[in-house]
């Protein structure tokens, strides 16, 4: 039979054996937790008290989001980012120190267990955040293209879809209609440009599309991103090839002439 009772004991007694307090001075607490952050680290928190009242001020130090910054999430950059972190620190009533970086709450003492949970479930919901650097990149990867098309007042239409003869659907992120005498231009972003499978399916995409016949004359682009890895000279080589302009992310404020309606 399982018992409730004895799963609880086992938890809280875990619990108690990970969990650390040290006193660093009279009024600075160090709170070594058992939950782990994107590093696989202990997350530590910091309880002082407050000089001017009897409240405490529980902290991270400016951990969090130093390490998010380490791992390629860069809050700040991205609308969507800022947008989920201040959502997640509102459920929590957590505030956010833009100067320091510190996630942190101002608690009575009598309510110290309950800020210090609401605390440590704000730090992994913001620790999670990690995964924009994986699995969401790409919709932040092309969000970070749409900023600069929007900084330069290009006009665009965005998650266009060409169907080709053979029945495939090929999507591009962007369309920038032209001009009465100027090209459209489809624009394909790739957050990870160096996979030549990836590629090459790109390439398949626009040739595709070009047998679609349409009002305009057209030309194709491929914003690379280029901010953690160089190119690769093979994928460059591939798209130039096929007709398609490569175009890397930290070179498109400088090229972005080349985008413009």
């Amino acid at each position: 039979m399982l018992s409730a009772k004895e799963l609880k004991s086992e938890y809280i007694n875990w619990y108690k054996q990970n969990l650390k307090f040290e006193s660093l001075n009279d009024n600075l607490i160090r709170i070594d937790s058992p939950f782990k952050d994107n590093t696989l680290g202990d997350i530590v928190l910091y309880a002082e008290k407050n000089p001017n009242d009897s409240n405490i001020t529980l902290t991270d130090d400016g951990y969090t989001m130093y390490h998010l910054e380490l791992a390629g999430v860069d809050i700040k950059r991205s609308k969507k980012r800022q947008f989920i972190f201040k959502k997640n620190l509102e459920s929590y009533g957590v505030n956010f120190d833009e100067k320091t970086e510190e996630l942190y709450i101002k608690s009575p003492v009598e309510k110290f267990s309950e800020s210090k949970h609401r605390l440590l479930q704000c730090l992994l919901f913001v620790n999670d955040m990690y995964i924009l650097s994986k699995s969401n990149v790409k919709n932040i990867f092309t969000e970070d293209v749409s900023e600069i098309f929007d900084e330069h007042g290009i006009i665009y239409t965005q998650d266009i879809i060409i169907n080709g003869h053979s029945g495939m659907s090929h999507k591009f992120e962007f369309l920038v209609p032209g001009k009465k005498n100027s090209k459209e231009k489809f624009v394909k972003t790739v957050s990870t440009p160096n996979n030549p499978l990836n590629a090459k399916a790109f390439v398949t995409d626009v040739n595709q599309a070009k047998a679609v016949k349409r009002e305009k004359p057209n030309e194709f682009f491929i914003i690379l991103d280029d901010r953690k890895k160089t190119v690769n000279t093979e994928v460059n080589n591939l798209l130039v090839e096929s007709d398609i302009i490569p175009i890397n992310f930290t070179e498109l404020p400088q090229k972005i002439e080349l985008i413009k309606n």
